[in-house]
């Protein structure tokens, strides 16, 4: 086994465990602590695209994310990192994050 499989599987099960099974957690603690917000709202798990996207699709994503970038030479090596790529990585992300929220509460 190469060192892409395993670097792959950690990857996917890190990004498994932050976007899904922090929140499962989360919402397993409120339920047995009869906290009455999980009976009166529906929780982040009662929908299929949260259960889908951030337990498969998310994970999948960021390992196919790591190994085009190590395909193109610009894996996270320190070397690699350039102040300038990060900053127009974050500009993008956060850009991105901003107007899905923006559009978000123009439809609430």
């Amino acid at each position: 086994m190469n060192d892409a499989v395993p670097r792959s599987l950690a990857i996917f099960g890190l990004t498994g465990v932050a976007a899904f099974g922090v929140n499962a957690a989360g919402h397993a603690w409120m339920l047995w602590r009869g906290n009455p917000l999980v009976r009166r709202h529906r929780a982040t798990l009662d929908y299929r695209s949260a259960l889908v996207g951030d337990s498969l699709l998310l994970p999948l994503v960021n390992v196919l994310l790591d190994r085009q970038l190590e395909a193109w030479g610009d894996g996270l090596r320190p070397s690699s990192l350039r102040r300038g790529r990060l900053a127009r990585a974050l500009l993008v992300g956060m850009g991105l994050t901003a107007l899905f929220h923006g559009y978000r509460r123009r439809r609430s």
